[in-house]
């Protein structure tokens, strides 16, 4: 079985990094593990720019103008892709490790240009809504594809607003490199907070809010920062595949010297703020985190055990749980070292490729 993972850029310098262990491998969605373990597997970097053809052109005026096509597969994404076709067409399963490139394959797939099944990584797709025309394409095309979802929130509200047969959608919790996010003991503890994200589903207002008054400093790493910052609060710039991105050693140290990390979030079914919460507890720390309906595994992720837990928009409770987190360092550590210990038995990254694998041998005799 021949593997082929297309990625929405930056993999191959980052594969660099990965061989000279200064990088973790959880953004290859299991293609290093795999790569390990002796599979024939390779990737493609699918170039997301602009194009500029008249055919991107007309099709870019039906997803944008229009809004015919399925979120994010775009004329230049589509144009892209068709461009890669007897790549794509040497391989056994395509692993789309983005909505907008699994969508894309699957429209090719269906006027016969892409001839392999393809296994996509959706995340965020219950994040928008569309007109009829677009929801019913949106709906055909994941009842004939294959899907892995990160979290139970959005694998059910995919599934009902889809009506997606369970032998086409399934759950697959996102994993962490536990070989590269872990705690060290030579690097002691500052006296800050620490808070990670770029998505649209962090509420940056929120946070803000709720740290103003506190005594500590809060160092917040994004590049979508809040229109107002208190003055305990240091931005600091970064965003994956940019100029300004911080190397993954930098970030592990951050999390390594926190007293603590707080991720909070808008209510979503979406499982944001996954990657931070587990790179955070792989490295031992309590992590206080909004309890959205996107939670990706409620039985395992405790209240007070190995995490913080804190209803949507309540500003109150988050700052109480922060100052108690300030104040009793017993218990922080003590939730760290229960996260720590959660992450390494379920949440590490091999666990996540395993099922890659699984399910890519599932699809290519089924097919």
């Amino acid at each position: 079985m021949r593997l082929l993972y297309l990625y929405s850029g930056g993999r191959k310098r980052k594969a660099n990094l990965l061989q000279n262990f200064q990088a973790p491998s959880e953004f290859f969605y299991g293609y290093w593990e795999l790569s390990q373990k002796g599979v024939e597997v390779a990737f493609i970097d699918v170039p997301e720019e602009s194009l500029g053809t008249i055919s991107t052109r007309l099709l870019n005026y039906l997803y944008y103008r229009w809004q015919v096509f399925p979120v994010r597969a775009t004329g230049d994404l589509l144009i892209a892709l068709y461009r890669l076709k007897r790549q794509l067409n040497q391989c056994d399963v395509i692993v789309a490790t983005t909505t907008g490139i699994g969508f894309s394959l699957e429209m090719l797939r269906r006027v016969g240009v892409v001839k392999v099944p393809v296994l996509t990584i959706h995340c965020g797709v219950m994040n928008n809504s569309f007109n009829k025309p677009t929801q019913a394409l949106t709906g055909y095309l994941l009842r004939r594809g294959f899907t892995q979802v990160f979290g139970i929130g959005e694998l059910t509200g995919m599934r009902q607003r889809y009506m997606i047969g369970g032998d086409r959608i399934e759950l697959n919790e996102f994993g962490v490199d536990t070989r590269f996010w872990c705690p060290s003991e030579s690097i002691e503890t500052s006296e800050y907070l620490l808070s990670v994200g770029n998505d649209g589903r962090r509420d940056w207002d929120l946070l803000m809010r709720v740290v103003a008054d506190l005594p500590v400093l809060v160092k917040v790493l994004t590049d979508r920062p809040p229109a107002w910052v208190p003055s305990n609060v240091e931005i600091i710039r970064g965003r994956m595949h940019t100029s300004h991105e911080l190397p993954d050693t930098k970030l592990r140290e951050l999390y390594r010297g926190a007293l603590g990390v707080v991720v909070p979030l808008v209510d979503t079914l979406q499982p944001s703020g996954q990657s931070v919460t587990l790179q955070a507890m792989a490295c031992a720390k309590a992590v206080v985190l909004t309890e959205t309906k996107g939670l990706w595994n409620p039985e395992l992720l405790n209240n007070g055990e190995n995490c913080i837990l804190v209803p949507v928009a309540e500003a109150g409770e988050m700052k109480r749980v922060i100052a108690r987190l300030l104040d009793e360092p017993q218990w922080r550590t003590r939730i760290g070292v229960s996260a720590l210990e959660t992450v390494q038995k379920h949440w590490d990254i091999g666990v996540f490729s395993n099922r890659i694998e699984v399910a890519c041998r599932r699809i290519y005799e089924l097919t």
